[in-house]
């Protein structure tokens, strides 16, 4: 039995990385001259920028098909199972909540809809079969989905200290200043339940994929053996 790209993965592997790589810095940066272009400065574009859940994923999703590609420092950790699986996760939760909460609170025009489209639609499903068909796998267990918690956790907590320093927030389901800090918690702590769901999700495919592929490599292993 002959496991799916195993003739040629390296070449399909790399195809998928040529593909998402400039559709992720494109999109990234449209976001980010948006940004700056409607705010006072650079800097506070650039500041504003850093604070969407949704650019912070889509770059670790950028370095993830970049730096392998072009085999540069850093694509080794980029290339681990656990980290390909944890940043598909945390695209997934990315782009159920945006079409599930957000679609129609942000009104897009001309090519920011490309880059909205790219960001929370197509990304996030090329990542998920990139993770499919190339991330190693039998390293995605319930200590990898713990650690990859602190990522929106962390988020969390930076966006309700500077909301509170500066009077915004990035999303309404945790604006505290209109919701308040009980409903932004239970929010927040929804979301962070689908987050456990959706990696719990991702380690059972993870098993049965590594199952899958030990049983084909066995198989062929017995095949060659006989002959």
């Amino acid at each position: 039995m002959r496991l799916p790209f195993a003739h040629d993965q390296h070449r399909h592997q790399s195809l998928f990385l040529m593909v998402m790589a400039p559709l992720l810095w494109f999109a990234l940066g449209v976001r980010l001259a948006f940004l700056i272009g409607i705010s006072d400065s650079w800097m506070a574009g650039l500041v504003k920028y850093l604070s969407f859940y949704t650019h912070l994923t889509n770059m670790l999703a950028a370095l993830a098909v970049t730096l392998p590609l072009f085999k540069l420092p850093g694509a080794r950790f980029f290339q681990r199972g656990s980290i390909i699986a944890g940043i598909a996760a945390n695209l997934v939760v990315v782009s159920l909540t945006f079409n599930l909460l957000l679609r129609h609170v942000f009104p897009l025009h001309g090519v920011q809809i490309g880059a909205d489209f790219i960001l929370h639609d197509l990304i996030p499903l090329l990542f998920v079969v990139y993770w499919w068909l190339f991330a190693p796998k039998g390293t995605w267990q319930w200590r990898s989905i713990a650690l990859w918690l602190f990522y929106p956790i962390g988020f969390f907590c930076y966006s309700l200290i500077r909301g509170a320093a500066v009077g915004w927030y990035p999303y309404p389901f945790i604006n505290v200043a209109k919701l308040g800090y009980q409903q932004t918690l239970i929010n927040a702590l929804g979301i962070l339940a689908g987050m456990i769901a959706i990696s719990a999700v991702f380690m059972l495919l993870d098993r049965f994929q590594h199952r899958r592929l030990a049983a084909a490599i066995g198989t062929d292993g017995n095949s060659s053996h006989k002959k």
